[in-house]
């Protein structure tokens, strides 16, 4: 099974104001995500592992590129519903 795999490091995080805040944010979202859908993280309930100086945060591998080349690409930087609803 083919997966991604976002690393935060920890030391970059301290240095960025608010910025584990936000990742904080991502992984509630990401776990929302899944019990909404069952999709988007990994299929298992640790999708976040934490080490001494890293988090890993294992998602479902989505081909296609990133959501934020998507964007870039669409008009105003708005997906159509339809779009929007398959992302």
């Amino acid at each position: 099974e083919r997966v991604a795999v976002k690393i935060f490091s920890r030391a970059r995080l301290a240095k960025l104001p608010g910025a584990s805040r936000l990742v904080e944010r991502e992984i509630a979202l990401m776990r929302q995500l899944q019990a909404a859908r069952g999709v988007g993280v990994h299929a298992r309930e640790d999708f976040v592992v934490e080490a001494r100086d890293k988090h890993y945060v294992v998602m479902e591998y989505v081909s296609g590129g990133t959501l934020h080349a998507l964007l870039e690409r669409a008009e105003h930087g708005v997906l159509p519903r339809r779009q929007a609803q398959r992302v």
